[in-house]
């Protein structure tokens, strides 16, 4: 059975915006409801600067194949840039990505981390994760002797992002946990909780908390990576930094 994390998403149909998670009763001095990117661009609050999250963009509260990756990558909250209107604006079968991704229906797909499908690369979130994951995607690319696309196909089949909300927003000023959290923000601790600390326990899988510490509330073990503060703002996950290697070897000899 899967958990009632996938289950609650898998369940929201979002046919329509505002895109709101059922249950979040978010307040609207959080929220902006922006349909269109001429919209955005026209508004006072152009280009985006304050807090609120953009309820007019698709939530996406993890990325990946929840129930398979080897690696966890924890955040915040998606980013905001006015690409991400662009995108869904103008290409379907992003939007579609990003519903399937939704519901986990992953099981065909070639770049399950479909952030890394070279097809999205010029997006904002694309580029953000190259850039972010590009130093193993080459390292992997040498172990096994493959082109750049190919091992990040490898890459994509093996790791996931968790984001404490779902909501785009230009910084995490309005992401809360404990008691005051959203209902998707504490479903989302619930898995993390239920099932990926326990697979990091047993040295199934790796967890990297890479921006929110104080918010995951989540401390540090073998298979568990929490970031500093200082080291936060960048999540770097470079080869240099505290979670690029140990991501390397978690996805080379899972």
């Amino acid at each position: 059975m899967a958990h009632p994390l996938i289950e609650a998403w898998s369940r929201q149909e979002f046919t329509h915006p505002p895109y709101t998670f059922t249950g979040d009763n978010l307040p609207s001095s959080r929220c902006i409801d922006i349909r269109s990117r001429a919209d955005l661009i026209q508004h006072e609050n152009y280009p985006p600067r304050d807090s609120r999250f953009h309820v007019g963009l698709l939530p996406v509260p993890f990325m990946g194949h929840l129930e398979t990756a080897k690696v966890y990558i924890a955040l915040l909250n998606p980013g905001l840039t006015a690409c991400d209107y662009y995108v869904e604006e103008t290409a379907p079968e992003y939007k579609e990505y990003l519903r399937r991704n939704l519901k986990q229906d992953l099981g065909s797909e070639q770049y399950p981390f479909f952030k890394l499908n070279p097809k999205w690369d010029w997006t904002s979130a694309g580029i953000w994760w190259h850039r972010a994951l590009g130093e193993i995607i080459c390292e992997v690319a040498k172990a096994r002797s493959c082109c750049y696309r190919d091992a990040a196909e490898f890459v994509a089949k093996r790791i996931a992002a968790l984001e404490l909300a779902p909501y785009h927003s230009v910084n995490g000023k309005f992401v809360s946990s404990g008691p005051k959290s959203s209902e998707s923000s504490r479903l989302m601790m619930r898995f993390v909780r239920d099932e990926v600390i326990p697979r990091a326990n047993r040295g199934d899988a790796l967890l990297v908390i890479t921006r929110g510490i104080e918010k995951w509330d989540i401390e540090e073990s073998d298979n568990v990576i929490v970031y500093p503060s200082k080291h936060a703002r960048t999540a770097s996950l470079s080869m240099k930094s505290r979670g690029g290697p140990k991501i390397l070897k978690r996805l080379l000899h899972p």
